[in-house]
């Protein structure tokens, strides 16, 4: 029995005081290979973004792949051989860097459902990421603010976008921003938010998270001293490549240190994998 035989999974959508609650439920968890321990992995993919998530049983969550070509290589070196299934993919915002890696991904792994926020792009890019979709029955769920994903003990909230950001004519507006709560952490994947979102978010969430994924590659219209006092992260991961955008940038490297000394970068380290509670967060870089 081959691995993707053996792991079968079921996604149940369901209203819950208004929210759209999505269960990701597991059928079967006989597996022909090795399952990683649960971690956070930000992906080095150079000037992009690409985080995967890994919880219990295995379940593996991908956001973002960084531009084209980036992310086949690194993935491979973290997920085994035998292990060719993503329970769930979720690009944050269509922009080459971010979704121009997942093209590769969608082709070589067997994908359990697509997110997206139903935003469209313009780019050839996005034209062929829409089209492996459809080609290989690929669901896609469309999630904005107010949606949660339950994976056993573990909860992955969407803050953003609101309906308003949604139809913003600046796409980095448009990203999903989700809170990861397990029984071990918390994490908070920005995207490429500004200040404008930052300054809803801090109004109307918790956005406390043990690890913070730092906006916008390190961008000075990012990671306000009020957002990074109400995240209060253990750990900032910035997600950089060799740019001509000046990422980061010396302004919010210093803001970001007011708040915590942990801050990685993938541009110096590479991939960058966190694991651990809490209370004894871990952290291991691989080139």
């Amino acid at each position: 029995m081959t691995y993707e035989q053996a792991k079968s999974k079921k996604i149940v959508r369901s209203l819950v005081g208004g929210l759209l609650i999505i269960n990701l439920v597991l059928w079967l968890a006989v597996f022909s290979g090795s399952s990683l321990n649960p971690a956070v992995y930000f992906i080095n993919v150079g000037q992009g973004d690409s985080q995967l998530i890994v919880l219990e049983d295995n379940i593996k969550i991908l956001i973002d792949g960084g531009p084209p070509g980036a992310l086949a290589k690194p993935l491979a070196d973290i997920l085994p051989t035998n292990d060719r299934y993503i329970d769930l993919v979720i690009n944050s915002h269509p922009e080459l860097d971010h979704m121009g890696g997942l093209i590769d991904v969608l082709k070589n792994y067997q994908i359990g459902a697509f997110v997206g926020t139903g935003r469209k792009g313009n780019s050839p890019g996005y034209q062929a990421l829409i089209k492996i979709i459809k080609e290989k029955n690929i669901p896609y769920i469309t999630l904005h603010e107010g949606s949660k994903i339950k994976i056993g003990e573990s909860i992955l909230e969407i803050l953003s976008p609101s309906s308003a950001e949604i139809t913003s004519a600046n796409l980095n507006d448009t990203a999903i921003v989700a809170k990861l709560e397990t029984p071990s952490y918390s994490a908070l994947f920005t995207g490429d938010i500004n200040f404008s979102t930052e300054d809803r978010l801090i109004n109307k969430y918790d956005i406390t998270s043990d690890i913070l994924k730092i906006a916008h590659h390190g961008s000075k219209y990012s990671s306000s001293e009020d957002f990074l006092d109400a995240v209060n992260p253990q750990i900032a991961v910035i997600e950089v490549g060799k740019n001509n955008y000046g990422h980061p940038t010396q302004e919010t490297l210093n803001r970001i240190k007011e708040f915590t000394n942990q801050i990685f970068q993938t541009l110096q380290l590479g991939t960058v994998q966190i694991s651990g509670d809490s209370t004894d967060l871990r952290i291991s870089t691989q080139k």
